[in-house]
């Protein structure tokens, strides 16, 4: 089974790891709100409430964040991928896309299949032009593209 590219591991884990950062950051500012709430004597439910909805949200960004990065790899190591090509482009958001393309029977052209937004790539490993094969790693829920594997990068879809 081939392995991720170092620098997109790197990527995503530095992407997993702010995310989860910034969880905690906010869930350490509900925890504050919450006991300096019940602290007070006097309007106490107005702090303590803010704090509990601020805390539950910073824990929220936690989970999520650990479970996407979690099921992106798990899909890359168990999944089972099937056959494409890829291009990758700018959107006009300035992000970017991969458009990716099944070969038609009927008219023996390109019929562009998904197009997907993707985690910054690299730029010498596929631009617009000739679509490189590759291998698509569905999610097995949706069906819909997780992870994009050409000869030289891995590019992780953005959910």
């Amino acid at each position: 089974m081939p392995r991720p590219d170092p620098e997109r591991a790197r990527s995503l884990r530095r992407y997993i790891r702010i995310g989860q950062t910034t969880g905690g950051f906010v869930l350490l500012l509900g925890m504050a709100l919450l006991i300096h709430g019940a602290g007070w004597s006097t309007r106490p439910l107005p702090y303590a409430a803010f704090g509990g909805v601020i805390a539950v949200t910073g824990f929220v960004f936690i989970r999520y964040f650990h479970r996407s990065a979690t099921r992106l790899q798990w899909i890359f190591r168990f999944g089972v991928p099937f056959a494409m090509r890829v291009s990758v482009r700018m959107a006009d958001s300035g992000e970017f896309e991969a458009q990716l393309f099944e070969e038609d029977a009927q008219s023996g052209g390109r019929v562009v299949r998904y197009v997907v937004p993707i985690q910054t790539p690299d730029a010498t490993a596929a631009t617009e032009g000739e679509p490189l094969a590759c291998a698509v790693y569905p999610d097995p829920e949706s069906g819909l593209p997780a992870v994009i594997r050409t000869e030289d990068a891995v590019y992780w879809v953005r959910g």
